[in-house]
């Protein structure tokens, strides 16, 4: 890299980048400046509703980590629910820190470990964030379609998430 500065723990800026010999590189990369690339890292607390509500519920484990480098946001969450309560309906994760860029497309998130669930043999579980949203909504076998349901969950539950979205700067 030429001409990289940093400024402080939080602020990167690249000034004189280009693409490939004979390329013309993306728009605005050749030769760009910029007031840096902002960097925060933090905690947040998500929650589980089913039908929007959590009469009841009880969640012993609920930690959730984030990093916002620019306008994308890392982030992974760990759940653990002793006692899901009575509230019905379809099962969202809130709390993200930061709500999602208004997009034609949704952001899918990864499941990476979940045990405790009441579902067939051989189902992925999956995900997405809506539009202007803080919210996770979770699917059976990938795709928007089949949300779960407080059905699917028992007391004992688990959920491991990680993902990435674009978020309003």
């Amino acid at each position: 890299l030429n001409n990289l500065t940093v400024t402080g723990n939080s602020n990167i800026g690249v000034t004189g980048a280009t693409g490939p010999a004979g390329s013309t590189g993306a728009t605005g990369a050749t030769g760009a400046t910029g007031p840096g690339i902002s960097s925060i890292s933090g905690v947040f607390t998500p929650g589980l509703l089913f039908g929007g509500a959590s009469v009841d519920m009880i969640l012993d484990i609920k930690l959730g980590q984030y990093t916002k480098i620019g306008n994308v946001v890392n982030f992974v969450l760990v759940l653990y629910v002793t006692d899901k309560g009575s509230s019905t309906g379809n099962a969202t994760i809130t709390g993200l820190p930061y709500n999602s860029l208004l997009s034609t497309v949704v952001n899918p998130i990864t499941v990476t470990y979940f045990s405790g669930f009441s579902m067939s043999t051989g189902i992925v579980l999956s995900g997405y964030i809506g539009n202007s949203s803080t919210i996770i909504n979770l699917s059976e076998s990938g795709g928007l379609g089949n949300l779960l349901t407080d059905a699917n969950f028992e007391n004992g539950s688990s959920i491991s998430i990680s993902g990435f979205y674009f978020s309003v700067l």
